[in-house]
């Protein structure tokens, strides 16, 4: 079997998670705060606070903004149920609108149309790790004084023009799941420039106490959603290990193209000119529309002979809660992607012969299922049979 994804933890993973042990400090320690200086330097902000999920931090940046019932928050339908999830937790109601089939990412022409006078933030959401349009959209909200928060959970030490993904709006949210770019088995990392909204996050994820040394005293209402030393050990030695995870990365993706070899019924995932250095959360290709009838068949076939896929994204307007409880919504550009996409097996340490054994059983089993695709391609796979 080869799976969609898995970590890479290394010996220093392992001697640092040790050294918290041995410390008996499990909690609040200086791990945690080693990370999140690290962090904060990979980003060039002031602030960094661990988390323990993205999904917590993107609940505890609304509330931070003191977003609630009546209030509109913008995003796409082109993401993961957590990032609309994290708005209606906190009563404000959710806009979606469509994405740019380019950048898989917030259209800043969707954007303009849908702002109305309850519109209190806008969620921009880096897909796969891939930019957004995020300078563009960044104009817009600051011309109608609207706060942009980041969804980079799946964009950790990517940039765009030189900046930081993350960095760019009021807030960014990062997410250290399994299978991200940079892991703590669940967690996550909020980054501001603004001290404000820092201090109000550092009590919401501590039950709304203060951290001043008055430990009972409280002020405001939170939840426990600090992140934990053990965690935090591991992601400290993740940022230390970052650029040999980026050239790993790099690597797969060089791997894919060159198995790949222009087959013009798939289309590869590709960074913008601005994106130098970026490395992929997720090796998501899509299918050529005149063949993607066949994705879920192809995916069935890829699991059938020991290779894990995935269609991403299920787009959350067409979830069955979504449709229960807002009015139908067309988005083309997002069932477009989330119809003819299809995540591949992409990690750290995926060898270059199961990359190739990957590759070979896609082709074949396009071809296999389109007769007119077979008469079109040169479709002789090697070890396919």
């Amino acid at each position: 079997m080869i799976p969609l994804a898995q970590p890479d933890i290394s010996e220093l993973e392992k001697e640092l998670v040790l050294e918290v042990l041995d410390s008996g400090q499990l909690s609040r320690g200086p791990m945690l705060r080693k990370f999140e200086a690290q962090f904060a330097t990979l980003t060039k902000t002031k602030y960094a606070l661990g988390v323990s999920s993205g999904t917590s931090g993107l609940i505890m940046s609304l509330q931070a903004m003191e977003i609630g019932s009546g209030d509109e928050v913008i995003t796409v339908s082109y993401t993961v149920p957590a990032t609309v999830n994290a708005i209606i937790s906190v009563g404000a109601t959710p806009i979606l609108i469509d994405i740019d089939l380019d950048t898989r990412g917030m259209s800043p022409t969707c954007l303009k149309r849908a702002i109305t006078p309850q519109t209190k933030a806008v969620i921009v959401v880096h897909s796969f790790g891939q930019a957004a349009d995020i300078d563009s959209i960044i104009a817009i909200c600051e011309s109608y004084g609207i706060p942009v928060i980041e969804d980079a959970c799946e964009a950790t030490g990517n940039c765009f023009k030189g900046k930081a993904l993350g960095s760019w709006g009021v807030i960014g949210v990062f997410g250290f799941y399994a299978n991200k770019q940079v892991t703590t088995g669940e967690g996550g990392m909020i980054v501001t420039n603004n001290s404000a909204i820092a201090d109000k996050i550092i009590k919401l994820r501590n039950n709304g106490r203060k951290m001043d040394g008055r430990w009972l005293d409280q002020d405001s209402v939170g939840t426990n959603s600090r992140l934990n030393e053990l965690s935090a050990a591991i992601g400290f030695a993740q940022l230390r290990r970052l650029e040999s995870i980026r050239k790993k990365r790099q690597k797969v993706n060089e791997n894919y193209a060159k198995f790949f070899n222009a087959f013009k019924p798939i289309t590869l995932p590709c960074f913008s000119q601005h994106e130098y250095k970026s490395m992929w959360f997720a090796y998501v290709i899509h299918i050529d529309n005149s063949f993607a009838h066949h994705r879920d068949e192809l995916c069935q076939s890829l699991g059938e002979d020991g290779i894990a896929c995935g269609r991403y994204f299920s787009p959350i307007h067409l979830q069955p809660f979504y449709q229960k409880q807002f009015s139908p919504i067309s988005l083309p550009n997002t069932e477009i992607l989330a119809r003819n996409g299809l995540a591949l097996p992409f990690f750290n340490n995926i060898s270059e012969k199961d990359i190739q054994t990957v590759v070979d059983k896609v082709k074949f089993n396009l071809c296999r299922l389109s007769d007119s695709l077979s008469g079109q391609y040169q479709c002789g796979i090697r070890n396919a049979t």
